[in-house]
C-alpha cells in the first residue's frame, strides 16, 4: 500500500541520517589519534578530516531536513486516511442514502484575516452504477449590502466559480472565500450536476449562521473515494 510504502521510506531515510552522525563522530575523533604524522602531514590530515567532518556535516542536515518534511506529509496522509475511514463507517451506518447526488457535513468557520472563511463538505453518490463520475458543482452567497439583496458566486469571492469533483461514493471538499466589506451573507447555496448534463441534478439552500455553527473538528485536505 503507498502508506505501507512511505512508512518505509521514512524509516529508511532515519536509518541513513543516523549513520551518517555516526561517521561524523568516529571522524571528527580521529585528528587527537594521529601524533606520529609530521607537522606540515598531520595538519594537511587534520584540514581534509574538518572539510570531511563538514561536509557530511551538511549532507545529515539534508537528510534529516528531509526525514522533517516528509514525517509532517506522512502524518497528513494519516490524518486524511482517518477522515476517510470514518466516513465510510457513517456511511455503512445509514441504511438508505438519497438517490443520486446529495451533500452532507457541510461547515463553515471564520479565519484569521477579516471577512475570511473556510469551508468544507461533502458531496455524496448513491446510483445503481457505483461508477467514478465527474461532477460539476457550483456555490454562491445571498445576502445584503447596506440592506440591498446581493447573491455572489464563490468565484467572486476568490474561490473557485465552478468546481469539478470525481466522486464514486464520496469527495470531501473544501476551501476559502474573503467576502467583500459590507456583506451580510444569510444563505449558501449549492448546484450539483454530472458534466456531461446542463440542468443541476441537486440543489439546496443553507442558513450562513448554521453552517458557522458546524465548524469542522479540522480542515482536512481534499480527497475522494
Amino acid at each position: 500500500m503507498p502508506l505501507n510504502r512511505r512508512l518505509c521510506g521514512t524509516a529508511l531515510l532515519a536509518t541513513v541520517a543516523l549513520w551518517v552522525l555516526f561517521l561524523i563522530g568516529r571522524w571528527s575523533a580521529l585528528p587527537a589519534v594521529v601524533v606520529a604524522e609530521p607537522p606540515s602531514a598531520a595538519s594537511d590530515l587534520v584540514a581534509l578530516q574538518l572539510q570531511r567532518a563538514q561536509l557530511d556535516a551538511e549532507v545529515a542536515e539534508q537528510a534529516l531536513e528531509l526525514l522533517r518534511i516528509d514525517l509532517v506529509t506522512l502524518r497528513s496522509e494519516l490524518e486524511a486516511a482517518n477522515e476517510e475511514l470514518a466516513l465510510y463507517r457513517q456511511m455503512l451506518g445509514v441504511e438508505s442514502l438519497p438517490e443520486g447526488l446529495s451533500v452532507s457535513e457541510f461547515a463553515v468557520w471564520p479565519l484569521p484575516q477579516a471577512g475570511s472563511f473556510g469551508y468544507r463538505w461533502v458531496l455524496m453518490q448513491n446510483n445503481k452504477q457505483r461508477e467514478s463520475l465527474v461532477v460539476k458543482s457550483r456555490l454562491s452567497l445571498s445576502g445584503t449590502v447596506a440592506g440591498e439583496p446581493r447573491t455572489l458566486g464563490f468565484g467572486e469571492l476568490g474561490d473557485v466559480e465552478e468546481a469539478a469533483l470525481r466522486v464514486r461514493y464520496f469527495t470531501i471538499a473544501r476551501g476559502t472565500v474573503q467576502l467583500p466589506a459590507g456583506f451580510e451573507p444569510d444563505q449558501l447555496h449549492v448546484q450539483l450536476r454530472y458534466s456531461w448534463l446542463k440542468q443541476p441534478q441537486y440543489e439546496a439552500s443553507f442558513a450562513w449562521q448554521q453552517l458557522l455553527q458546524q465548524q469542522a473538528v479540522a480542515e482536512p485536505s481534499a480527497i475522494s473515494d
